[in-house]
C-alpha cells in the first residue's frame, strides 16, 4: 500500500513539474524611440534609435545578430546591421541601442519632394522593417522588426 501511495505521488509530482514548464517566447518588440538624424560625416548622416525589446521569459535572453531597413516616405534611406550581443533580462523592457548611416542623396531626395512639408515643420513618416536575432535557453529565435512612426526632418543640418 505504501509503494502505491510512493508511486502515486511521484506520478503527480512528474505531471505537476511537466505542466509548469512551458516553452520559451521569442522576445518583442514594443517600440522603436529616441530616433535621431544628424552628424554628417563623409557624405552620410548618423541615424541612431533604440529598440524596445520586451522579454516574456521568467529567464534571460540574449539579442545576437540585427538587420533593419529603414524607409522614409517609403524610400529606403539606411540599413542597420550590426552584430551585438545584448542580455535582455527576465520579465523586463530594454532598451537596444541601433545605429546605422543615411546616404546624403537619399535625404535630398526626400528635400526636393518634400521640401515644403519639412520647412513647415510636418513629420514624416518612418518605417523600420527587418529582424533581430535572439538566443532563449539555448534556443535560436526570430524577432521581426515592424515599427512606424513620425520623424521632423527641420532641425537635419546638411
Amino acid at each position: 500500500m505504501i509503494n502505491n501511495t510512493i508511486k502515486i505521488a511521484l506520478f503527480l509530482i512528474i505531471i505537476f513539474l511537466m505542466g509548469s514548464c512551458k516553452e520559451p517566447e521569442s522576445p518583442v518588440l514594443k517600440e522603436i524611440r529616441n530616433v535621431k538624424i544628424g552628424d554628417v560625416l563623409d557624405n552620410e548622416l548618423s541615424i541612431t534609435a533604440d529598440a524596445l525589446i520586451a522579454n516574456p521569459n521568467n529567464f534571460a535572453a540574449t539579442l545576437n545578430d540585427l538587420s533593419v531597413d529603414v524607409f522614409i516616405m517609403d524610400l529606403k534611406v539606411a540599413n542597420i546591421e550590426e552584430a551585438i550581443e545584448y542580455k535582455i533580462l527576465p520579465n523586463e523592457d530594454s532598451a537596444v541601442p541601433m545605429k546605422g548611416k543615411i546616404q546624403l542623396r537619399a535625404i535630398e531626395k526626400i528635400l526636393s519632394e518634400q521640401g515644403l512639408k519639412i520647412l513647415l515643420g510636418q513629420a514624416l513618416p518612418i518605417r523600420f522593417e527587418g529582424e533581430a536575432r535572439a538566443k532563449v535557453k539555448g534556443l535560436n529565435m526570430k524577432l521581426p522588426i515592424r515599427f512606424t512612426d513620425q520623424i521632423n526632418l527641420k532641425n537635419v543640418r546638411l
